[in-house]
């Protein structure tokens, strides 16, 4: 199913200069999920796909890789 991956400065962690970013996913229109962020947020990339859901479990895993994972 097509949709989008993004990458996100969230807000919160924007305004507290921390470098903690969100990577999600979306099979709606984009706007429209973003707009479901707090105001301020900072969406730096995004790009369509075809699958969303293989992608993200994908760069997920890249970046567990390479950066500490926070859940929360």
């Amino acid at each position: 199913m097509a949709g989008y991956i993004y990458l996100l400065h969230v807000r919160e962690f924007l305004n507290a200069n921390q470098n903690i970013y969100k990577i999600g996913k979306t099979k709606r229109e984009l706007i429209e999920r973003i707009k479901e962020y707090p105001k301020e947020s900072k969406l730096l990339h995004h790009v369509a796909c075809i699958d969303c859901d293989i992608l993200e479990k994908d760069l997920i895993q890249k970046f567990k890789n390479r950066f500490k994972q926070r859940i929360d």
